[in-house]
């Protein structure tokens, strides 16, 4: 009989010590077996000693670092219960303060002092585990920020050669033209006067058609071949009417230039204006990163809440941590106190702007297109009539001066 109760009395013994170590692990299918169920799940694991180390080792190799953590800080928060540490939020300073503070010469004081001293060693694994974390967080990002400035210098310098031989290019050709106008040009008055001619309609219909770029490029170069033409057709036509018609062709095409840039720098300032406004709006998000404290804490007051967070489909003022938005069905997010516009209200704040933006802005584009039509049109009506008085300007010349080679021919004659 003796014997019956001692292997009961060791049953008893085992089930109670199985029911304590799985009271501090994840298990909770385990929590939950009745005495003959956890009796039997410890004859079939080979004894109480042998189902420890192989539910030690299962939770060790298939459990995650944060799971494990939090079984640490339930674990030991449970251990500490009254003393008013929090293992999750409480750092190495505060743990001690909080040891040396209680009164030993109370028994609820021994208590806790005892308590708090049980779980000192694993507290400090708990923190250092935090640290070593917060460390490799940093050399992460620091590594990260190390990779980023040296690739910001790589294209930095590669972004200096791309420019300074671009502007060669640009300061080589422009060269090669100007050849052609300068007093060094092996080219007749005429051609001169006519390769005048043909640089400046290129340049003047960039500032039409041409990309953005080309606009910018060729409205810098256009007062310099306006200047060339002039002169080209002062030596070729002298102070006749060509002249005069050459003159006020330059001064209408440089007058469309000018209204061009106008509306061109206009509809930049509409762009300007929209990107300030998206600046401002997202200026009002926290930029700031969390920390691996901060983090830690945010996924440990999730778990405290067990998925009870506030959600603002109706609006109204959040005073930080987690709460329930999305889109796309209900989302989990971290933030700052902040305040949090319904839909409806967030549709029409944006709706309103938009629309009013694309209205001016399709208004001012229809008005460039028309008038770049019209100032295409009355140019070229200039154009075709400078080029026909050039035409007649021709034949009398050339009338002229067969007239005078007869009458020198004639002179020769008759002496």
């Amino acid at each position: 009989l003796d014997n019956l109760i001692a292997v009961i009395d060791k049953q008893i013994a085992e089930v109670d010590a199985f029911r304590a170590a799985v009271d501090l692990l994840p298990f909770e299918r385990l929590k939950s077996l009745s005495f003959d169920a956890a009796s039997g799940l410890m004859a079939a694991a080979g004894g109480l000693d042998k189902l420890g180390a192989n539910l030690s080792t299962y939770f060790d190799k298939f459990y995650s670092e944060a799971e494990k953590r939090q079984v640490s800080i339930s674990a030991i928060n449970r251990a500490t219960a009254g003393t008013g540490l929090d293992a999750g939020t409480a750092s190495r300073e505060q743990f001690r303060r909080l040891v040396e503070a209680q009164d030993v010469t109370t028994e609820a004081g021994q208590r806790n002092y005892a308590a708090l001293l049980s779980v000192a060693g694993a507290f400090a694994s708990l923190t250092d585990e935090a640290g070593r974390a917060k460390d490799a967080a940093k050399a992460i990002e620091d590594a990260q920020k190390d990779l980023i400035d040296a690739y910001k210098r790589q294209a930095d310098a590669l972004q200096s050669t791309v420019d300074k031989f671009r502007d060669f290019s640009k300061e080589i050709r422009a060269f090669r033209e100007s050849l052609l106008l300068g007093s060094l040009s092996t080219l007749t008055p005429g051609q001169r006067y006519a390769e005048a001619g043909a640089q400046f309609d290129k340049l003047l219909q960039m500032t039409r058609t041409g990309s953005t770029a080309e606009r910018e490029e060729a409205s810098g170069k256009l007062q310099e071949a306006a200047n060339s033409l002039l002169e080209a057709s002062r030596v070729y036509n002298a102070s006749g009417a060509a002249y005069t018609m050459d003159f006020d062709r330059v001064r209408e095409a440089l007058n469309e230039a000018s209204i061009n840039a106008a509306a061109t720098a206009d509809v930049a300032q509409l762009q300007l204006d929209a990107t300030r406004s998206q600046l401002t709006a997202l200026g009002e998000i926290d930029k700031s990163v969390m920390s691996v404290e901060q983090a830690i804490r945010a996924r440990d007051d999730a778990q405290r809440l067990g998925g009870q967070m506030p959600a603002f489909a109706s609006g109204g003022e959040h005073k930080g941590g987690w709460a329930m938005v999305g889109e796309r069905g209900p989302e989990r997010v971290y933030m700052p106190p902040a305040r949090i516009f319904t839909a409806s209200d967030t549709a029409s704040m944006g709706a309103s702007n938009d629309n009013a933006m694309a209205m001016e802005l399709r208004s001012l584009r229809e008005e460039v297109r028309m008038l770049r039509e019209q100032q295409s049109q009355e140019t070229s009506d200039v154009i075709r009539s400078n080029y026909d008085a050039n035409a007649r300007n021709a034949q009398a010349l050339s009338a002229l001066e067969s007239r005078n080679a007869w009458s020198k021919a004639t002179k020769a004659v008759l002496a």
